[in-house]
């Protein structure tokens, strides 16, 4: 068992996770309807958002 595995947090000495993996969401408002992605929808369509990003929304 290597000193590292064994930790205060962990007396087990079995292998860890993180409480959450892969990368944060970044959060953005939608600005503008640009146009639907079908005739007569209103969603799915493209979007403008406020980082100056367009989106299928």
């Amino acid at each position: 068992m290597s000193a590292q595995a064994m930790t205060s947090d962990n007396p087990s000495g079995h292998p860890t996770r993180p409480k959450y993996c892969g990368a944060m969401l970044s959060e953005v408002t939608a600005t503008r309807y640009v146009t639907p992605l079908r005739e007569g929808g209103s969603l799915p369509g493209f979007v403008e958002a406020d980082d100056l990003g367009t989106y299928v929304m």
